[in-house]
């Protein structure tokens, strides 16, 4: 009895034999037991991969399977890929159907390798659509608004020469001076 921790021993004080104590022992935790699997297994069905990464949702995955084994329920590979699937987007529907469609059951660590690859896969398909976007979009604001190019030969003020004076920019000096042929002619 010197072994037994203090909270069990009031349990097992009264036992005859080991038997019987370990019989109250798993009449006492085994309803906690059942309690914890029915929780884990509903955090386990509620589980999403969302917005998170695919590692990130493995992870998560793989430690309440695992809590729930540790509990004395494990659960079986297929049930465990068939509830990944469940909880991926639809980005992920493709990949969902070819692993339903196979013949032979697919390993746990084969189906994550997938998982992960096909993440990389779709972070590189939404990259090149952005940066597709981003081209067309750029191409479309300069086909129509031509004329704000930044192009030094457009300027209002250029004329071909710096040192003439663009007449544009005075329109009202007499730009067409000429001597008055009448004062030139009572000179001579």
């Amino acid at each position: 009895m010197a072994s037994v921790d203090a909270t069990i021993a009031p349990l097992v004080a009264t036992a005859p034999n080991a038997y019987v104590a370990w019989t109250k022992l798993t009449q006492q935790y085994a309803n906690k037991s059942q309690t914890r699997v029915y929780g884990l297994q509903g955090s386990l069905n509620r589980l999403v991969k969302g917005t998170k990464p695919v590692a990130q949702y493995l992870n998560e995955i793989r430690a309440l399977a695992d809590e729930i084994s540790i509990a004395g329920s494990p659960i079986d590979s297929a049930a465990l890929v068939i509830k990944v699937l469940s909880g991926l987007g639809p980005e992920y529907n493709e990949m969902s159907a070819a692993i339903r469609a196979r013949d032979i059951p697919i390993t746990l660590e084969e189906f994550f390798d997938k998982l992960s690859s096909h993440e990389v896969f779709l972070h590189h398909r939404q990259e090149s659509a952005a940066i597709t976007s981003q081209y067309t979009q750029r191409s479309n604001q300069q086909n129509r608004h031509p004329q704000q190019q930044n192009n030094y030969n457009s300027s209002n003020n250029y004329n071909g020469n710096n040192n003439r004076r663009n007449y544009q920019q005075y329109p009202n000096e007499n730009n067409n001076w000429r001597p008055n042929q009448s004062t030139n002619n009572s000179n001579r």
